[in-house]
């Protein structure tokens, strides 16, 4: 039957049948489904935070969101905010012109977002930004405008953010001078900064990496973590120190030697538990711990005391990179990255968890979860009442029924890892009608 044939069938089959035929491109939601948590963004998702408002910001490379319920694209170009409960905010709107890749909140609710871009433009008006850029409460850009310079005479890169006690920040990336906010002059730093809440740089903080940062955690006690591609540091024009891929900074930016850490490859990210041990996560098979005289195997995440020692009873052993971590209040770790699978030696067992898994602290694996989204995880955030928001490459999740549930580069994972799915329904082709029924359900066809 050619296709005017189908539709000839089915336009006379759902007369029959009491429904109206029309063209329909997707889902429309009622009124009290239309707080779902399901933007479709047209391109990835780098980073996520949460605002003390409970509202959610999103950043990386996508230009385009949905409402919820919508099938007409608000454009947003690569930094969003959408309300706790799924609503995209239609007042926050700036255009930047490169990808995000970092987002810290602060107190205030104001928020800063860091990236490969060098302009952001608002109402109409276009603002130099290299790099890095902040917003207030109200989603307007502040005079926060330190002017960062990219290797290379190429576009500055800010990938991690940490929001330090007294106000100022840290930031790392791929970048070689700062001007300070206000039109100071450039400064050569190298990959690693800090700068105080109006911008400017403090020039007593250079510890110099060789190569890009990737990753940044902040101890209780005011130490620093850095991680990266870097092989060493120079803090403030001093000889080179090796240091693989991992370092412990004191709050003066010079290195603290007693953590004698060094992986094979990149640490792309790095998180806290609450007592004070370290999780670390990236592209690395290998570790040498501070009490080890040479590397040996670690898959892609490791624990690490304040020492610097392995916790070698921690080995959920993922098959491939890990890129973000997050630790619940629980205690339970989630892992995202391009993984498939993990492995635990000491049960002998294997589990399939597609790019996102949850741990227990004492590394097995927790089995009840398993939203298995078909594409890398590359941010985690999470909800003051459990829930998790997850962004990345993906394109759908698993549902409670075990059935995939549609959800474009983001989604909103309930405690127990089942996805907000209360309208959110996938067609792998065309809906032509649909009949909301007496009891609230729709039919569709």
């Amino acid at each position: 039957m050619n296709v005017s044939g189908k539709n000839a069938f089915w336009s006379k089959f759902l007369r029959c049948a009491g429904l109206t035929l029309g063209w329909w491109a997707g889902p429309t939601a009622r009124a009290d489904e239309s707080a779902v948590f399901d933007p479709q963004l047209n391109g990835n998702v780098y980073a996520a935070a949460v605002l003390p408002d409970g509202n959610i910001v999103l950043g990386g490379s996508f230009t385009q969101v949905h409402a919820p319920g919508s099938n007409v694209p608000l454009w947003r170009e690569r930094l969003a905010i959408f309300s706790g409960v799924g609503g995209v905010d239609t007042s926050f709107a700036p255009e930047l012109n490169g990808e995000v890749r970092a987002i810290v909140a602060l107190a205030d609710g104001s928020f800063v977002v860091g990236g490969a871009f060098t302009q952001v433009a608002q109402d109409g008006l276009v603002y130099s930004r290299n790099g890095l850029a902040r917003f207030d409460a109200n989603g307007r850009l502040d005079g926060f405008d330190p002017q960062l310079t990219g290797a290379a005479a190429g576009v500055p890169t800010v990938a991690a953010i940490v929001r330090q006690p007294d106000g100022s920040l840290v930031v790392g990336g791929a970048f070689t001078s700062i001007a300070s906010a206000g039109g100071g002059t450039a400064v050569a730093q190298k990959f690693l900064a800090r700068l105080d809440a109006a911008g400017h740089l403090d020039p007593t903080f250079a510890p110099a990496p060789n190569a890009m940062v990737w990753a940044l955690a902040l101890a209780t006690d005011g130490k620093i973590v850095v991680g990266g591609n870097f092989n060493t540091l120079a803090p403030n024009g001093g000889a080179s120190v090796a240091h693989g891929k991992i370092a412990r900074l004191l709050a003066s930016g010079a290195t603290d030697e007693a953590f004698n850490v060094a992986f094979d490859k990149r640490v792309r990210a790095l998180a806290f538990e609450s007592d004070g041990r370290l999780l670390v996560a990236g592209d690395f098979l290998n570790l040498q711990a501070a009490d080890e005289v040479q590397f040996s195997t670690q898959l892609f995440v490791a624990r690490l005391d304040e020492a610097g020692s392995r916790d070698g009873y921690f080995r959920p052993q993922p098959n491939a990179v890990v890129t973000s971590l997050a630790v619940q209040r629980d205690g339970k770790i989630l892992l995202g990255g391009e993984f498939s699978q993990l492995r635990s030696p000491e049960a002998d067992a294997a589990w399939t968890r597609l790019h996102l898994a949850r741990v227990n602290r004492d590394s097995s694996m927790d089995t009840t979860f398993s939203p298995d989204p078909d594409g890398q995880v590359a941010a985690i955030a999470l909800q003051a009442d459990g829930s998790i928001i997850i962004g990345g490459y993906f394109t759908s999740v698993v549902g409670g029924s075990g059935s995939s549930i549609y959800r474009l580069r983001a989604a909103r994972l309930q405690a127990d890892g089942t996805p907000d799915e209360r309208f959110g329904p996938a067609h792998d082709s065309i809906v032509t009608a649909t009949l909301t029924l007496d009891d609230g359900r729709v039919l569709v066809g």
